[in-house]
């Protein structure tokens, strides 16, 4: 069974360091969950996502959106 609270390493290093730098024009699916339950996707750029650790994922998305109250509320995600 695959540990879903790190995040792979070939998927780390995608997002973080030298390939975080060269990757700014592929788009991310970002996917959480609304209060209902029914799944929900934002489409975030490589600038938008960084890999800090194999355990920590950083995201900017704009306060206020149905993604940051998703992300708050639940604080787990699916890329």
């Amino acid at each position: 069974m695959p540990d879903l609270t790190r995040i792979p390493s070939d998927l780390e290093a995608s997002l973080s360091g030298e390939g975080f730098r060269r990757r700014r024009r592929l788009v991310v699916p970002l996917l959480t969950t609304d209060p209902k339950g029914f799944p929900r996707v934002a489409l975030l750029t490589m600038g938008e996502v960084r890999a800090n650790s194999p355990s920590q994922l950083a995201v900017a998305v704009r306060a206020g959106s149905r993604t940051a109250f998703n992300l708050v509320r639940r604080g787990t995600v699916t890329l």
